[in-house]
């Protein structure tokens, strides 16, 4: 079972990671376009792995592969309705202006 504290130390990691790139771009000592490389290695490297080693000792069953599913078609039902959502208030607002 993943605890409180596991996903605790996790996300604090990650911060930690991001927090790297956001003062080194900040403070000028690596360029905007470095920053942006860096948030790239974090987001789809760092973070992926770090998901592996907090969920590594976690005992799966069915009814937990079943929750995920759900919650990936929630999250994903979530980003389509707010993704059309945005388009027509946005493509509204310019054709507007034209």
């Amino acid at each position: 079972m993943v605890t409180f504290s596991d996903v605790l130390i996790t996300v604090i990691f990650l911060l930690a990671l991001a927090l790297h790139g956001f003062l080194f771009t900040k403070l000028k000592l690596v360029t905007e376009k470095a920053g942006e490389v860096l948030s790239v290695i974090v987001l789809y490297c760092c973070q992926p792995v770090l998901n592996v080693v907090c969920f590594q000792d976690c005992i799966f069953n069915a009814k937990i592969g079943m929750n995920m599913i759900w919650v990936a078609t929630i999250a994903t039902a979530i980003h389509i309705s707010l993704f059309l959502l945005l388009k027509v208030v946005f493509c509204k607002k310019s054709t507007d202006d034209k």
